[in-house]
């Protein structure tokens, strides 16, 4: 009977289970033949001959020259040890394939960041990627984050985006929410209450519903939604166009300085 932490051991380092518990049976003390390996590991003997040859390939194991042969495994301490180095080698080709992988990644981001700069207009018009777009950009965020939204849906991108919001906020990323007045000051979710801990959060109310949902995001992106219901289907507009974000800028400060919190 094998124990269970050894098995998983030794498939951890490259072994599969049944090489492990044929290893395991054969042992370092003596040489053993099929018959009384099949015996102690309960591996179908159909799969020994297969395990036995995989195991001696590995260098695990010594094989004699009678009829049958019999054989006789690597000492533990020093199968484990040989496992083990096998194990680092391979992770250490995997290590530097990965990081020609990002290297790669990074200079397709650094190029698409070039482009960027260029003005340009992004219309996305399916709803999830509209949402993974603004995780985007409020992961981004480096200095600024303002919104103007409705209550209606309001609750739900806080449930959808609440916790990008606080990972920006412990990043001292600024941010400003302009809502209209709720009916029941109650009903507001109580993770916007947590945000006041933030002293670079600020909540202000106005007084009508506004007519269109706009983020923006360090006053170099702006996303621009045509109507005030929930997370609908409606398309998104995005820019970085330098005149229509400035516009959309001044728009939320006009709005912001002529509001009490």
């Amino acid at each position: 009977m094998f124990f269970e932490e050894e098995i998983q051991v030794l498939s951890y380092f490259g072994l599969t289970s049944s090489q492990a518990k044929v290893y395991l049976a054969i042992g370092d003390n003596k040489f053993s033949n099929v018959k009384e390996i099949q015996k102690r590991s309960n591996v179908p003997r159909q799969e020994i001959y297969r395990l036995l040859s995989e195991l001696e390939e590995l260098g695990l194991l010594e094989k004699t020259m009678d009829r049958p042969s019999k054989f006789k495994a690597l000492p533990i301490q020093k199968g484990i040890s040989y496992l083990v180095k096998e194990k680092i080698h391979e992770t250490t080709q995997m290590q530097k394939k990965a990081e020609k992988i990002i290297e790669k990644h990074q200079n397709q981001v650094n190029d698409q960041k070039l482009e960027e700069n260029i003005p340009q207009f992004v219309l996305i018009s399916k709803k999830e990627a509209s949402i993974n777009k603004r995780r985007e950009e409020i992961d981004n965020a480096q200095k600024s984050i303002d919104f103007i939204t409705a209550w209606k849906r309001f609750p739900q991108t806080i449930s959808t985006f609440g916790d990008n919001a606080v990972k920006a906020l412990k990043r001292n990323v600024k941010m400003r929410v302009l809502l209209e007045k709720p009916d029941d000051i109650n009903q507001i979710p109580d993770l916007v209450h947590s945000l006041h801990d933030f002293p670079n959060y600020e909540l202000r109310y106005i007084d009508t519903v506004p007519s269109a949902v706009i983020g923006i995001f360090d006053n170099e992106k702006a996303m621009l939604k045509t109507t005030s219901e929930g997370l609908t289907q409606e398309p998104s507009l995005w820019t970085n166009n330098k005149c229509l974000v400035a516009i959309l800028c001044e728009y939320f400060e006009s709005i912001w300085n002529n509001k009490n919190s």
